[in-house]
C-alpha cells in the first residue's frame, strides 16, 4: 500500500469573513504570496501572474488564509536554490499542464475531472501542493495495492516517492492544485 508521507497544513482558524477583490486585506495577501512566488520560486512576473490566477478561489475568502500563510512558511524553508538539482538522469514527463519548470523546480496546475482516470504516475521529487478545490480518489499501484483517499483544500509537503499509482477522481466534483516540485531531492538519487 502506498504511504504518502505528507505534513497537511490544515485550516485551524476558519473565519466567515469575505475578503472581496478590492479589500484592503485581499491586497495584502495578495502581495505577500506574489512576493513568495517571485522570490522562492524564481519566477517571473507573467508567470507569478498566471499562479496567482490559480490561487485565486483561495484569495477570496479570508478563511483560506491559513492556507496561503502555510504555503508561504513552507516555500520559505525549502531554499530552493541552495542545493544542486537531483542528477538522476532520469525523465519524469508531466501529466498536468506546466506554468513553469527550470532545472531546480516544475510548476504545474493539476486539473483532474470528477470520473477522470490519470495514467501510472510517480512523485520523484519534493513536493509542495495546494489544492484549491478538493475531491476524492481511488488510487491503484502498480502492484495492485489500492486505496481511497480525500484531498481536502489546504497546503501539503510530500516526500519524494518511488511508487507507481495511477488515481481516478471519484469524486462529484473536479481537482484542482497547485503542484511545486522541488527537483533538488529525488527519491532515485
Amino acid at each position: 500500500m502506498r504511504k504518502w508521507v505528507f505534513v497537511l497544513i490544515s485550516l485551524t482558524a476558519l473565519s466567515s469573513g469575505f475578503a472581496g477583490p478590492g479589500s484592503a486585506h485581499n491586497r495584502a495577501t495578495s502581495d505577500q504570496l506574489q512576493k513568495c512566488l517571485l522570490e522562492c520560486y524564481g519566477v517571473d512576473s507573467a508567470i507569478s501572474d498566471q499562479i496567482m490566477e490559480k490561487f485565486s478561489p483561495l484569495l477570496e475568502k479570508q478563511e483560506y488564509d491559513p492556507v496561503i500563510e502555510s504555503f508561504i512558511e513552507e516555500s520559505n524553508k525549502l531554499h530552493l536554490y541552495s542545493t544542486p538539482p537531483s542528477s538522476s538522469g532520469l525523465s519524469f514527463p508531466p501529466f498536468h499542464p506546466v506554468l513553469y519548470e527550470n532545472d531546480y523546480l516544475r510548476i504545474s496546475w493539476a486539473v483532474t475531472k470528477s470520473g477522470q482516470q490519470e495514467p501510472l504516475l510517480v512523485h520523484p521529487w519534493k513536493t509542495l501542493m495546494v489544492v484549491v478545490r478538493p475531491s476524492q480518489f481511488y488510487s491503484v499501484g502498480e502492484n495492485g495495492d489500492s486505496f481511497e483517499d480525500f484531498w481536502p483544500i489546504g497546503t501539503y509537503l510530500l516526500d519524494p516517492s518511488p511508487d507507481r499509482f495511477s488515481c481516478k477522481n471519484i469524486g462529484h466534483e473536479e481537482y484542482n492544485g497547485i503542484v511545486f516540485e522541488i527537483k533538488t531531492s529525488s527519491c532515485f538519487q
